[in-house]
């Protein structure tokens, strides 16, 4: 076997002018070229007679069913030729070495300039992470983030995994990715699963109400016997049901649902992350909702690898830092939270 089995399919053809190399009367009857065509799982035979040959190519008469082989066919003109067998084996080990060497320029290709980043998220955490329509992709202040700390790392691309959030740990250790980007709290539960990058944004937790609303808190007990409308699954619903003072808990699929409750009418306020409620009254929300408190809580997002990881969680945080000192970076925010 002389090929691996990623090597991509080469086809050639040999035109040989038999008077080059040798005189008439070593072969005085009709004469043939023999060439052959090299494919993955395949090779072909063909002949062409030598007044043909010269300068031009020829199409496969006779397909071998041989997986990477190469196949030498002597020349025949009713008796051995010995010479031309010679040349041709010559000229077929020259072609070897010339694809062999060929396989092995991809190779080093691929591991310079071909290593994508696979990443976590949950696409319906808005600014983080979010699916836009219009485009047929994933968009957000993590995807952005994640492409230019990927290039920093020395990454060609990133690609990214919509994964639940319940999931994302899962997936993770199940090396579905090689890290999260997903607006992901540090929390001392989730630091007993995964390790943590330095972290990217400093958040906050607040209460939001409608735009005309009054009302206003310094702390969380200002939720004492109110409806409150919370993303499930999220820090802030562990905070909510940690306070327990509240008269109703609405659990929303997404922040955006949580707020249009409180819009609606349905719910008296709303506990948001402060990136979020930034990110919607900067874009379309700022007569419908506001936020009526100031941090309930502080919180660090962070990337997330997989434990034990630490050479990766190294070159993960480089690039991280790296980015983060850009003005890149610095737009990115403005962008997706206003003035946050």
């Amino acid at each position: 076997t002389i090929f691996p089995p990623t090597f991509i399919s080469v086809s050639f053809s040999i035109p040989i002018n038999y008077s080059n190399f040798f005189e008439p009367k070593v072969v005085k009857n009709k004469r043939f070229v023999y060439f052959c065509t090299i494919q993955r799982g395949s090779s072909s035979v063909g002949r062409a007679s030598a007044s043909q040959a010269e300068g031009h190519e020829f199409e496969p008469r006779l397909p071998l069913k041989r997986r990477h082989s190469l196949i030498i066919m002597s020349l025949t003109d009713n008796r051995e030729c010995f010479f031309m067998k010679k040349l041709l084996l010559v000229v077929m080990s020259l072609i070897c070495m010339l694809l062999i060497a060929a396989c092995a320029g991809q190779k080093e290709a691929g591991e310079e300039g071909s290593r994508v980043l696979k990443v976590g998220l949950d696409a319906n955490f808005p600014p983080f992470e979010y699916y836009q329509k219009g485009t047929d992709n994933f968009t957000g202040f993590d995807v952005e983030l994640m492409r230019g700390v990927a290039a920093n790392m020395g990454y060609s691309g990133v690609e990214f995994v919509n994964t639940g959030l319940n999931d994302l740990i899962n997936g993770l250790n199940g090396k579905r990715y090689d890290v999260i980007a997903s607006g992901f709290s540090v929390t001392p539960e989730r630091q007993q699963a995964v390790d943590f990058s330095e972290s990217y944004l400093n958040d906050g937790f607040r209460i939001a109400v409608a735009a005309g609303n009054d009302f206003t808190a310094d702390n969380i007990s200002a939720l004492k016997d109110k409806i409150v409308a919370v993303k499930h699954n999220s820090f802030a619903l562990a905070m909510v049901n940690d306070f327990g003072g509240a008269a109703k808990v609405i659990e929303t699929p997404s922040i955006e649902e949580a707020m249009a409750k409180v819009i609606g009418g349905e719910a008296d306020c709303a506990v948001i992350s402060k990136s979020a409620g930034s990110f919607f009254i900067a874009n379309g929300y700022a007569d419908k909702i506001k936020f009526a408190s100031g941090d309930l809580k502080t919180d660090n997002v962070a990337l997330a690898v997989r434990k034990g990881d630490k050479e990766f969680l190294s070159k993960l945080n480089e690039g991280l830092r790296n980015f983060r000192k850009s003005q890149e970076f610095d737009r990115l925010k403005k962008t997706y939270f206003g003035e946050f």
